[in-house]
């Protein structure tokens, strides 16, 4: 089995071996809304194919035995065994806070009990939130803000846990990203921060437009790629969410040398694969599609492979919460690819010899070559 390194991942809860079936059932859907988890994600057909396949693997009789199970056993144990299992070896760790009061595993002690190497991914978000908080005027937050990102990426190395790439929600906003001017920026300063001094949250601002292009330099500067996150937020209009409305930032001269991610790309796996067939410094990944469209992958990773270089796409589990998500998407992924390569090889587009080269540039070189884990 390759070793997969799952480029797209977020902590576990620090309680999860306590959780109830609604909790269990959060990694599995988007949406928040309680009757959806409890009610209707238990009939989907992927997570009754998951639940069987991990009755089977631990040998018990319902999702309450299997939880008991699980809360009874060792945690390095049941951690290491579900890692190994899937075959993943490396995991870049989204830790940044999210809007619920869930306290998270440190992505450090994650390591310690998994076995793991995992590497982080630093949320721009929160690290302007920060600033928005800790400076009263635009200038202040602007000439504060490459101290602040090289202290979190310092302060992270001290931690054990290396900085490999940053991550935006592009505040949520969608994809139409509006490079702003100095002058709008500092017009809406002042009422930006008052919002994320009122909410804890960033909103798509002028001033959070004109800061967020600047951390793109900043990255570009770095040599550190950027995850972006879009059709797979909650919280995000589905309707913005295409990355064709990120084109314009990928051909502004000013971001030539700019690397990003599109996470997740699902509904827009085929404007994703376009758009890194076209620009030198896009990639993406499918990963939350492995477990939600999981009876259809084989059709998503036929897509992809058709229309992008194996070498622009990229594992990921979207796992978070509960390990079984990182388990269960690594697993689909697997078998998505593989049924894909094989269809592939059928119809004369692959050759047989080239099927293992290209199951491994997707599950592992691709990652290690752009976050540069060498």
């Amino acid at each position: 089995m390759i070793e997969m390194v799952d480029n797209q991942a977020q902590c576990l809860l620090l309680d999860y071996r306590s959780c109830s079936l609604v909790d269990f059932a959060k990694p599995y859907c988007e949406s928040r809304l309680p009757d959806m988890l409890s009610r209707h994600i238990p009939l989907s057909l992927f997570y009754q194919c998951m639940i069987r396949k991990l009755l089977a693997r631990f040998r018990c009789t319902d999702l309450d035995d299997y939880l008991k199970t699980r809360a009874m056993q060792e945690q390095s144990d049941h951690l290491g065994g579900l890692f190994a299992d899937a075959g993943i070896g490396t995991v870049l760790i989204d830790d940044s806070p999210s809007n619920s009061t869930d306290m998270l595993l440190p992505a450090a002690q994650m390591a310690q009990l998994t076995n793991l190497n995992i590497n982080r991914v630093l949320g721009i978000e929160p690290l302007l939130e920060r600033l928005f908080v800790e400076n009263d005027t635009f200038d202040l937050a602007l000439r504060s803000l490459e101290r602040a990102l090289d202290s979190a990426i310092e302060e992270s190395a001290q931690n054990n846990l290396r900085v490999v790439a940053l991550k935006t929600t592009l505040a949520n906003g969608g994809f139409a990203l509006e490079v702003s001017t100095i002058a709008s920026a500092r017009t809406a300063y002042h009422p930006a921060r008052k919002e994320v001094l009122d909410t804890g949250r960033l909103g798509r601002t002028a001033a959070y437009n004109y800061l967020l292009t600047v951390v793109l330099e900043l990255a570009i500067k770095r040599g550190l790629p950027v995850q972006i996150r879009g059709s797979g937020d909650h919280q995000a209009m589905l309707a913005d969410s295409n990355p064709l409305a990120f084109q314009p930032i990928l051909r502004a001269q000013r971001f030539a040398d700019l690397k990003v991610v599109f996470l997740h790309s699902y509904p827009f796996v085929r404007e994703a694969a376009y758009l890194a067939s076209v620009y030198p410094g896009v990639f993406f990944d499918l990963s939350l599609a492995n477990s939600l469209l999981a009876p259809d992958l084989t059709r998503l990773y036929y897509e992809a492979l058709s229309a992008a270089p194996y070498s622009k796409l990229l594992a990921g589990t979207g796992g978070n919460s509960q390990p079984e998500s990182f388990w269960y998407g690594a697993t689909c992924l697997r078998r998505g690819l593989s049924e894909a390569l094989k269809e592939l090889t059928e119809k004369g587009y692959l050759l047989k010899a080239q099927m293992e080269e290209v199951e491994r540039a997707v599950l592992r070189s691709n990652a290690i070559n752009l976050y540069n884990l060498h």
